[in-house]
């Protein structure tokens, strides 16, 4: 599987898909936290693009079949008053429950997508960001 990831642009407030973000021949950084536009004339010419945050797709779809993304924020159709956000920690995604807000965690399998919903991101989706802590 080839990975793919789409981009949050923290000062334009824009979410990027994949697709725009090779337009631009932009090259994720080593360190994983933005992204290069990497000059085919010089290095020195290249450019860090630290406000463009990556986020990578899991692999798996939502109920409606959705391709889903770290940092999405997910409704349970069998449980709809919890909302998870899919994270990535450990070298594996997770889901962390966002509302309602546990004092045990509330972490939940990723495979579990399928029977969720894509309701927003944590980025374009101000209640949800609102209610981190």
């Amino acid at each position: 599987m080839i990975p793919r990831i789409r981009a949050w642009d923290s000062q334009k407030k824009k979410m990027y898909p994949s697709h725009e973000l090779g337009k631009d021949d932009l090259t994720i950084s080593c360190n994983g936290k933005g992204f290069i536009n990497v000059s085919g004339t010089s290095p020195s010419l290249s450019q860090l693009l630290p406000h463009l945050i990556p986020l990578l797709y899991v692999g798996l779809e939502d109920h409606n079949k959705n391709d889903v993304c770290e940092g999405d924020v997910l409704n349970d159709l069998k449980h709809p008053e919890q909302y998870f956000e899919v994270k990535w920690s450990e070298g594996k995604f997770y889901l962390d429950l966002l509302i309602p807000k546990l004092s045990t965690g509330g972490m939940e399998d990723i495979d579990t997508v399928s029977e969720m919903e894509i309701v927003g991101n944590i980025h374009e989706t101000p209640e949800f960001k609102a209610g981190e802590e």
